[in-house]
């Protein structure tokens, strides 16, 4: 079906007088674009449910592991807990209680390359 779909997606393009090649580039780029979007969002919210648990409990959940989220933020925090990227693969969680890190791998799946998506925050020192 999905093998269908892209047939009928480069008919169309050629027909149109499109460049295949590129029309395939571009509908690549806008799904990199989107998966980037939606991964950064939900860590965001991610963030935001822990600013309101550290703001009621004077720190964040102390671990190396997102599935410490599962009990301390879900669902007083926040409802659902996104588990997985946009590309399948696990956030990754890291805190000491005064601040954190959260961290998708990206499209190529290998932490501490170009397309990871890090969101760091916390208290600051006084």
């Amino acid at each position: 079906m999905r093998t269908t779909a892209i047939a009928l997606l480069l008919l169309f393009a050629t027909g149109c007088g499109y460049d295949p090649e590129q029309y395939a580039k571009s509908v690549i780029s806008r799904n990199a674009r989107v998966r980037n979007e939606g991964t950064e969002i939900n860590i965001r919210a991610v963030a935001m449910a822990l600013e309101n648990y550290c703001t009621e409990n004077n720190g964040y959940p102390v671990g190396t592991d997102y599935s410490v989220l599962d009990t301390t933020l879900s669902p007083d925090y926040m409802h659902v807990l996104p588990a997985r990227d946009a590309w399948g693969f696990r956030y990754r969680y890291q805190s000491d209680g005064k601040s954190f890190r959260l961290t998708s791998v990206g499209r190529d799946g290998i932490a501490g390359t170009a397309d990871d998506i890090v969101l760091i925050g916390g208290v600051p020192d006084s």
